[in-house]
């Protein structure tokens, strides 16, 4: 697996890049750790020195990372760009072929209208590409039990879910598909258009629950999901869902404390 790792060497950074190493502690994978230089960071600083600087930085997080790996399997590599933050991460996740991009997700002091920081919702909108967003102070644990919001008025590919039907999760994990609707039973969807979605994750442990479509901006419903799950999945292509969970102009989450990764796939 090839995995793109979004750092400006804070430790909200590290925390989500220590996260994927466990995460993926079983699969043979490279991590390319990205760092975005701007020149805010070195006010005063001629752009060749700054880039010597950065680079320093980068290797010395290269050597933490690979000293806290625990499959020899797991390659690393260091990749510095003067572009902005979008098109670079678009660029090397085309060049690297990359599978996922990590990124750590700010606490609420430094939110703006999204549950998990402006930059991050900027890449899991015009990225196309598997994003994992983790909270500044969650800590690693195997995920046992993982929310899936779903909203079917979109069409959707069941290769979206093969992400999650291989290692990257225990055997044991137990996934909660809820479903948004507007009625008990989804307009066009017959039951084996829905078998069809969810084969990936056949053989393996999976609910179904349903979930208004207004409850899904509740702040009361949210908080309930963090204490029952240790992760929170979501289709990219459930455009409502991202919008209104993890982005509001009413800034109705700029007071929640999140503390649930989140892992937004694309197809």
């Amino acid at each position: 697996m090839n995995v793109l790792i979004l750092t400006d060497f804070s430790a909200v950074s590290m925390n989500a890049a220590r996260y994927s190493l466990n995460l993926l502690r079983e699969i043979p994978s490279r991590f390319y750790v990205l760092n975005i230089d701007t020149s805010g960071c070195c006010p005063g600083v001629p752009s060749d020195q700054r880039e010597g600087i950065f680079r320093e930085k980068l290797q010395g997080r290269i050597e933490l990372l690979r000293s806290l790996s625990q499959n020899p399997d797991h390659r690393f590599e260091a990749l510095y760009s003067r572009d902005n933050l979008l098109n670079a991460t678009r660029g090397y996740v085309e060049e690297k072929n990359i599978d996922l991009i990590v990124m750590g997700a700010v606490r609420r002091d430094f939110q703006q209208h999204t549950l998990i920081g402006n930059h991050t919702y900027e890449i899991m909108k015009k990225v196309k590409c598997n994003l994992l967003a983790i909270p500044e102070n969650s800590q690693y644990v195997a995920p046992r039990e993982v929310a899936i919001p779903i909203d079917y008025s979109v069409s959707l590919d069941k290769r979206v879910l093969q992400f999650l039907g291989h290692a990257t999760v225990p055997n044991e994990t137990r996934f909660t598909v809820m479903e948004v609707k507007e009625k008990l039973v989804p307009q066009g969807l017959e039951s084996e258009e829905e078998k069809d979605l969810f084969y990936p994750l056949s053989h393996r442990k999976l609910r179904f629950t349903e979930l208004e479509t207004e409850a899904v901006a509740s702040k009361e419903q949210f908080m309930q999901v963090q204490q029952e799950f240790d992760m929170l999945v979501i289709l990219g292509r459930n455009l409502s869902i991202c919008d209104r969970l993890l982005h509001t102009e009413h800034g109705l989450y700029s007071s929640i404390e999140n503390r649930l990764p989140i892992l937004v796939l694309h197809n």
